[in-house]
């Protein structure tokens, strides 16, 4: 390993005792035990901050198959190791010694950061030691000399942290004169905005799904969160914008068969039968061939925390598959592995904050589905409806903090009207109002209807 010496005070470096060597066998060992672990490591560490080059090599292979949505284990890891014209018997042995060591992952993120950290140091101590030389030299100025340092630290500091977020007022003007000619040339055409609900007065109330907003949808059990969903993440990939859905309740078959029924409207009975009639069968064809060509990728995990649910999402974002998120839905979030000693209403409110960080960093509109509690079903509601409230959003308020939008749907009780309410209840840069929407029979299809405002008003709404 090189040695360099500071020529000011004759200190040899040692960049070998640089290096964590237990933090990058236990996270080695802990990806290829544990298939999911790469989640939790792939934002944090690059192949190139392991000091072991078995171990860079091994991280490497994983990331490349964690890009790949490809399972990351020893099977997998080893052809990729092999497709690198590297040893797979050496690495065998060396990955079975790594596993004779590691019980799981349970503290792989802390290894990572003993990683990160080593390799700040290492980075540090190879960018300085050219100034080190330089400050011995008199004949180069000191205040160039103190510029440079200063330059290499900024250097390095970036490349690690993402920044403070500060920008000078007029770079932000200039984004909102950007963002109103964006709108004033989508008026002129006939468009909104943002991105489409597929409901027209909720794109005019709105402006569409907005880059960085965290929208709610709530609803209780039954109602219609789902299909709304369905119908918001449907319009969006027909009009260009790539989706990806998030479903923790339901299986990807399941929401693919309720979008060929919604979508060709035949009988929802008869297809789960197996007897259509001939032109419901076209027409099932046609739906099919519309669906397979949107540019929608879904997620049917069962048990993900938003951790995962954020890395995913930042991949597909990378990929080019991700202009809009839907998550369906909060409650059924893994929340264990994010707060392992807050409370339920810490744990939703932490799940709530992760959403919004979402859609921050990829710049992108979040759709996070959530339930209601039980207190919405003991009210008496006018019209044979019961129209939910803020405080009727299930386990935290912080939900409702964190939102730029909550939306609740409220369905008639009235059997055959087949229509609902879409209560617009907060928007962060509007008006709020009631939208009201027509179903079809099986509640795979939703249709727009009319809007009214504004809402009822009812005791716990506040302005906004």
């Amino acid at each position: 390993m090189e040695q360099k010496k500071n020529p000011g005070r004759d200190i040899t470096i040692r960049y070998d005792s640089l290096y964590d060597k237990e933090a990058e066998e236990a996270v080695c060992g802990a990806i290829i035990l544990e298939s999911q672990a790469i989640y939790e490591v792939a934002d944090i560490l690059t192949p190139e901050m392991f000091g072991n080059p078995k171990c860079a090599n091994l991280y490497a292979a994983a990331i490349s198959l964690y890009d790949r949505s490809v399972k990351v284990d020893m099977i997998t890891i080893l052809e990729e190791i092999q497709k690198k014209g590297l040893s797979y018997d050496d690495y065998a042995l060396f990955i079975t010694e790594l596993l004779g060591c590691v019980a799981s992952s349970a503290n792989i993120i802390r290894h990572a950061l003993y990683i990160k950290e080593s390799y700040v140091r290492r980075l540090f101590l190879s960018r300085m030691h050219p100034l080190l030389e330089s400050a011995s030299d008199k004949t180069i100025d000191i205040a160039d000399l103190l510029e440079e340092t200063g330059k290499t630290v900024d250097s390095i500091s970036s490349g690690l942290d993402p920044g403070d977020g500060s920008k000078p007022i007029h770079e932000i003007c200039n984004e909102v004169y950007k963002a109103y000619s964006g709108r004033v040339e989508a008026a002129a055409r006939g468009e909104t905005s943002g991105i489409t609900t597929g409901l027209h007065k909720l794109d005019e109330a709105t402006g569409g799904w907005q880059p960085g907003d965290l929208a709610i949808l709530a609803a209780r059990p039954g109602v219609g969160k789902t299909a709304m969903m369905l119908h918001f993440a449907i319009s969006a990939a027909k009009a260009g914008i790539p989706v990806a859905l998030f479903s923790l309740e339901m299986t990807a078959r399941s929401l693919a068969e309720r979008l060929f029924v919604g979508l060709s409207d035949i009988n929802a009975d008869r297809f789960k039968r197996g007897i259509l009639y001939t032109e419901e069968t076209l027409r099932l064809e046609q739906a099919g061939d519309l669906i397979s060509s949107l540019p929608v990728t879904i997620v049917d995990t069962a048990i993900l925390s938003m951790r995962k649910i954020r890395n995913k999402a930042m991949r597909l974002h990378r990929q080019g598959k991700c202009g809009a998120l839907f998550i369906d839905y909060l409650q059924l979030v893994d929340m264990r592995t994010d707060n392992g000693h807050y409370n339920r209403e810490q744990e939703v409110a932490a799940a709530s904050r992760m959403a919004k960080i979402i859609a921050k960093e990829l710049n992108i509109p979040v759709i996070l589905l959530s339930q209601l509690n039980r207190s919405v079903e003991t009210r008496a509601a006018e019209g044979g409806m019961r129209r939910p409230m803020l405080s009727d959003l299930r386990e935290s308020g912080a939900i409702e903090q964190d939102a730029d939008i909550v939306l609740f749907i409220c369905r008639s009780e009235n059997a055959g009207e087949n229509k609902g309410e879409l209560i617009l209840s907060k928007n962060r840069n509007g008006r709020v109002g009631i939208i009201e929407f027509r179903h079809n029979e099986s509640l795979t299809r939703i249709y727009d209807d009319t809007f009214r405002y504004p809402v009822p008003a009812t005791s716990d709404e506040r302005p906004f």
